[in-house]
């Protein structure tokens, strides 16, 4: 989603150069059909809760899901998102 952007650019700052090499920046689907025949091609998806990584593990594809929730610990300390790996 474009207000995203920059938690994408983020995230893509911190990754190593193999696996920036690996990404593909202009191949962005415009649609639902689109998007489910680009992930059906993806050795892995990475996403957060929604539809679109629903649709990866649908298709068999190695999934990791970034839960992010805002909640504090008894001491009123944020706690961290939550990462669930699906298989």
């Amino acid at each position: 989603m474009p207000q995203q952007q920059g938690q994408v650019n983020e995230l893509i700052e911190r990754l190593n150069k193999f696996t920036m090499d690996q990404l593909l920046f202009d191949s962005a689907p415009k649609s639902l059909r689109q998007y489910i025949g680009l992930v059906s091609q993806c050795d892995a998806v990475l996403g957060n809760e929604g539809g679109a990584i629903n649709m990866g593990k649908a298709a068999g594809i190695p999934s990791l899901l970034y839960f992010h929730h805002r909640s504090k610990n008894k001491d009123g300390i944020m706690t961290i998102p939550a990462i669930t790996q699906f298989t």
